[in-house]
């Protein structure tokens, strides 16, 4: 966390929130404001996380307390504060070192704050804006933890729901750690249907944009995969209504087109994960961390069929890089294709999902 984010709405660096002092804004977001602060009892920075909801909330008049807009929606306020201090109570008891670890939370100012580990190090986004594109070897290195961490939240019954390179800090030894969870913010959208529904475009998949759609580990499945293509093109994935537009109007899919050029020179193993993480049907997709994981373990899923864009990526790495000469001489793609030289994967179809 080391990107000042600066908001009107912000408590001022010197505040206090019980026992600690606000020294700075590091993100800000629909739902709520984080801020670097100083613990003055144990003596150590963390980071603050402030139910600040921008829809429902107002500071009074001390720039500090937290009020409801408006009496006609402190209903759905309280609702929302009782949420989030069931988040807090739900993410203190996961312990893995690539989840952000919260210890525990304070009311204070008419709101509440989650108290969390400060991470330093720089945003992922950061990172591959400042450096370009990832090797596919660090893309594995930086995400398999996270989705191992992942694992662990889905077995507690819970989503993340707004997986995205700037919600992931990259430590100084090139680890990563997922932050920023919001449970709150989902049960919010669905009581109350007149407020902003809130997701990140590119890296949020179908089912986000609709308030009848099921949601569950599938949909942090999509936005990990879509974190993963960012690593590996430097530039976010097309929003996922576009493509569901293209899939039922019959046309290429922009996300497959860029995995087939990518393909000559990457391995075959994690761009069929990318593939799949990311089919824009939530019913096509992994339906659990697990599976992901036992793909980029190189564990062999065996297919029925081969898809048609699952086709295309085999032949793009079987010829290599076009040119000229090697363009009229692809060959055909089968179950059992081996690519020379690489790691040889089985082809991943919707008819391999259930048994994975």
């Amino acid at each position: 966390m080391n990107s000042e984010t600066r908001t009107s709405s912000a408590l001022a660096p010197g505040s206090r929130v019980t026992d600690f002092e606000i020294e700075r804004v590091v993100g800000s977001g629909g739902f709520g404001i984080t801020y670097s602060a100083f613990d003055t009892k144990l003596q150590r920075q963390v980071a603050l996380k402030e139910f600040y909801p921008r829809d429902l909330a107002r500071r009074g008049s001390d720039s500090t307390t937290v009020k409801p807009t408006h009496e006609s929606v402190e209903t759905e306020f309280r609702y929302g504060l009782d949420r989030f201090l069931s988040e807090a109570q739900v993410l203190a008891q996961f312990r893995h070192p690539n989840i952000v670890h919260v210890h525990g939370f304070v009311e204070a100012h008419g709101t509440a704050y989650l108290v969390m580990d400060f991470e330093h190090g720089t945003s992922l986004a950061s990172a591959v804006s400042r450096q370009g594109p990832l090797e596919g070897p660090e893309v594995e290195s930086i995400m398999r933890p996270i989705l191992e961490g992942l694992r662990t939240v889905h077995g507690q019954q819970y989503l993340h729901r707004d997986i995205k390179p700037e919600n992931i800090i990259l430590r100084e030894d090139r680890t990563g750690v997922l932050l920023d969870f919001g449970a709150a913010r989902r049960a919010l959208e669905h009581r109350n249907l007149g407020m902003t529904i809130m997701f990140t475009p590119g890296y949020a998949p179908f089912e986000q944009y609709s308030t009848t759609e099921k949601q569950g580990p599938w949909t942090d499945i999509y936005a990990t995969g879509a974190t993963m293509f960012f690593c590996l093109v430097g530039h976010p994935p097309p929003l996922a209504t576009d493509r569901v537009a293209n899939l039922d109007a019959n046309r290429p899919d922009p996300v497959v087109d860029t995995l087939k050029s990518l393909a000559p020179t990457h391995d075959l193993r994690l761009l069929r994960s990318i593939h799949w993480m990311m089919k824009p049907k939530s019913a096509d997709r992994p339906q659990r961390i697990e599976q992901v994981l036992r793909v980029l373990r190189g564990e062999h899923i065996t297919g029925r069929k081969v898809d048609t864009n699952t086709r295309r990526i085999n032949q793009a790495a079987a010829r290599g890089p076009e040119t000229e000469s090697s363009r009229p001489t692809a060959r055909p793609t089968t179950d059992s294709d081996t690519i020379p030289g690489r790691e040889t994967l089985s082809v991943i179809s919707e008819e391999t999902i259930a048994s994975a």
